[in-house]
């Protein structure tokens, strides 16, 4: 697929089974809400209390108005006016595209790795290609976001008690990718793919289980519990096709 030469596991049966399963357990991470309680804004909350957005839709922008005064008003985000309907698909939609792109995120490097370009010491190992494609995440990030700011002529809305925390989860970011190309080299993509992408997903649910206590209700902690399962199963298979055949 896009010039990549297929890596077939020891065992398609393993590894069609624990797709399968992490396919069930993406299946049953859709079922587990999450409940966002938000805090109103007073003088007896704490600033860490309050949340980002005060209300759902609504954003603080600060501007000038002329007479070195600034004044905070709020205004409604995009996705608010639209439909519910077409919100919701609006949302499924860009989910898909970007998982497209999530999907063939490694493929750049994977082909390198296979065909060698240039001459026979280009190196294999994908770690070596990791500043490369970090480097092209950055740029990209930084070219979106100038477009962005002339957009708003100038006056982004910027948070910036999130600064900090987005530097932070980048450089986690930068880590598991790391891994992710690690685990591409003993493994392979077919191999590490089904194990990345449902993973994750346990540990964004117990961040929200026990740090911000968003996932509450006996129904919520079942789903979570049989998505935890399969994915379990499914990332034991994935791992087995690589060393066993059937």
């Amino acid at each position: 697929l896009l010039g990549v030469e297929p890596e077939p596991p020891c065992s398609s049966l393993l590894n069609y089974l624990g797709t399968f399963f992490c396919f069930l357990a993406l299946l049953m991470f859709l079922f587990v809400k999450t409940e966002v309680k938000s805090v109103p804004k007073s003088s007896s909350s704490s600033e860490d209390e309050r949340p980002l957005l005060s209300q759902p839709g609504l954003v603080h922008v600060q501007r000038d108005d002329g007479d070195n005064c600034s004044t905070d008003v709020q205004e409604k985000s995009w996705p608010e006016g639209m439909n519910p309907i077409m919100r919701r698909l609006l949302g499924y939609g860009l989910s898909l595209f970007a998982g497209m792109n999530y999907g063939v995120m490694f493929n750049p490097v994977t082909h390198l790795q296979q065909h060698k370009p240039g001459n026979e010491t280009d190196s294999t190992a994908g770690l070596d290609y990791a500043f490369s494609s970090f480097t092209g995440v950055y740029l990209t990030g930084t070219f979106y976001f100038v477009l962005y700011c002339i957009y708003m002529r100038g006056l982004p809305r910027v948070y910036p008690k999130a600064i900090l925390p987005g530097m932070l989860s980048g450089v986690m970011w930068a880590v598991a990718c790391s891994s992710w190309l690690i685990a591409n080299d003993l493994l392979s993509q077919a191999v590490a793919f089904p194990i990345m992408t449902t993973g994750p997903a346990i540990v964004a649910s117990l961040f929200g289980i026990i740090l911000y206590k968003e996932i509450s209700g006996k129904k919520n902690f079942g789903f979570f519990a049989l998505a935890s399962l399969f994915t379990l199963i499914g990332v034991t298979l994935s791992g087995l096709s690589k060393a066993y055949t059937t």
